[in-house]
């Protein structure tokens, strides 16, 4: 079903169909709207490709990929690296609080993303879940550079950042397999991003989860 066009520039006084856009780093919505298409009803169309396209196998295997989420909020939890001198905001304790909501968020999301029926109601909760993941990504990686930020992290965010981009134009034109396996991938690249940056010192895997 083609997507309707604005008739109009659109505005941020229908809070319905703009939420999106009140977070910091929305790649897809901005993109959207320099094609003046409605990022709801994107959104929408996509998510329903997702739901009805995929196999079980590629749901499961895509919901898999918030595993280095986890992974990360355990290694946080369990053994923290010493960020106190970075001030409370950027200490182990709110690193630990933020990627466990992350991780929460982000799985959540994308279960009912994969596995919603592909009605109006169901798709209007889906679009409000992926503004609650973005609003908890984004503050983690606002809260990552203020708090680390340098010219070195905005050079390495370069390849996460193109990971995204990729799976922004895949959602967005008909290949719901490329999206997963990107947007997975993404999952995979931002996490070992935030490792690197809190894990500076250089500790290891095994040794943040006690193998």
């Amino acid at each position: 079903k083609e997507i309707k066009t604005l008739k109009k520039p659109p505005t941020f006084i229908n809070v319905a169909d703009n939420t999106l856009l009140w977070s910091t780093m929305v790649v897809g919505p901005m993109v959207d709207l320099l094609q003046g298409k409605r990022p709801t009803a994107v959104l929408s169309a996509s998510n329903k490709q997702v739901v009805t396209r995929l196999t079980p196998t590629q749901k499961m295997l895509f919901w898999a990929t918030n595993a280095p989420f986890w992974i990360l909020a355990y290694a946080l939890a369990t053994a923290p690296p010493d960020l106190t001198h970075h001030g409370p905001e950027c200490s182990a304790r709110a690193s630990t609080a933020l990627s466990t909501s992350v991780a929460i968020a982000s799985s959540v999301y994308h279960a009912v993303q994969v596995l919603a029926a592909p009605n109006t109601f169901m798709q209007r909760v889906t679009l409000w879940l992926l503004f609650v993941d973005l609003l908890f990504s984004n503050a983690a990686l606002a809260i990552l550079f203020g708090c680390f930020g340098n010219a070195d992290m905005v050079r390495e965010f370069g390849v996460p950042f193109c990971v995204l981009c990729v799976a922004v134009y895949y959602k967005r034109h008909g290949s719901p397999q490329a999206y997963a396996g990107s947007h997975g991938l993404w999952h995979v690249v931002v996490a070992a991003f935030c490792w690197r940056v809190l894990y500076h010192h250089g500790v290891s895997l095994e040794e943040a989860l006690h193998i």
